[in-house]
């Protein structure tokens, strides 16, 4: 059965199915989601990938994060004495700063997603989440989640407000970066040598975390912000999946019945030619077949 309650939903996803991954897979019109999730899953990745393009930025992501620690590191050992002290400082500033940097680029999704109408659904950062109650615009419930990664969730109120609110992580990133190395730039012959290292690391994980996301990448078979953006520019039909996957997992948050937008669009061959089945996939994961 599947979520939402009505069997009419199960055939609205189809429906959906059928008209936008023509000519993807229209071999699977016979209203078995299983098989086609089981023969789709594992292709969607590849789909999205432009030849010799992903292998090109992975190593260029590689290569810019062994520049950023190697300077860190030169920086931080020229500071430092080589002890078993210094060296958990360092790592302990690592841990804290990451964590830092996770939330300020989740706040910069939100603060984006405000400024491009969305609303907000929810906000996991480690294993805490905070979540908009049900109809209610100012009224949130707080829970503890085993699983720990950092996500801000927003729902587009029209389909073609996107690129605000997944660049405003990166933006706000940069924005601290710039900040805190204005302060250590300003005041390093002032600043101990323990505060050094904490703006040091600040520095150097919001340039890790900006690199992570500005190079348009799949990490772990999930499209990184700039990949979201890139999708989303190149194909309408793309941009049509990335809109009804969000307001279908609002409508599974609150367990609300789900109508699938099936509204005749025309595609011309770009959007045909680029589209990547990504974010079909992850509405399909929605569905209980």
């Amino acid at each position: 059965m599947p979520i939402g309650g009505s069997q009419y939903t199960y055939f609205q996803f189809i429906k959906y199915l059928n008209r936008v991954y023509i000519p993807y897979y229209s071999r699977y019109n016979n209203y078995n989601i299983k098989l086609w999730k089981a023969n789709n899953f594992h292709n969607v990745v590849p789909l999205c990938r432009a030849k010799g393009m992903d292998i090109k930025m992975k190593v260029l992501s590689i290569v810019s994060k062994i520049i950023t620690i190697a300077i860190y590191l030169i920086f931080i050992f020229n500071m430092i004495e080589l002890n078993v002290l210094h060296i958990l400082f360092v790592a302990i500033f690592l841990l804290v700063t990451d964590i830092i940097h996770a939330i300020i680029h989740e706040i910069g999704h939100l603060i984006g997603g405000k400024l491009s109408s969305y609303h907000f659904l929810m906000l996991h950062i480690g294993p805490f989440k905070l979540f908009r109650k049900k109809e209610s615009k100012g009224s949130f419930s707080f829970s503890f989640d085993k699983d720990i990664y950092s996500q801000c969730v927003m729902i587009p109120e029209i389909n073609n407000h996107y690129l605000l609110f997944n660049i405003s992580g990166i933006l706000i990133n940069f924005l601290s970066v710039v900040i805190f190395s204005v302060i250590l730039i300003l005041n390093l012959k002032e600043l101990n040598f323990i505060f050094s290292i904490f703006l040091s690391s600040l520095i150097a994980i919001g340039l890790i975390k900006i690199e992570a996301n500005l190079i348009p990448l799949f990490v772990e078979n999930s499209p990184n912000d700039m990949m979201v953006i890139s999708l989303l520019s190149t194909s309408k039909k793309t941009l049509i999946d990335y809109y009804n996957y969000l307001k279908t997992y609002e409508k599974v948050v609150y367990n609300l019945p789900i109508k699938v937008d099936n509204t005749n669009t025309d595609f011309n061959q770009k959007d045909i030619d680029h589209y990547c089945p990504f974010f079909a996939n992850a509405l399909a994961d929605l569905f209980n077949d």
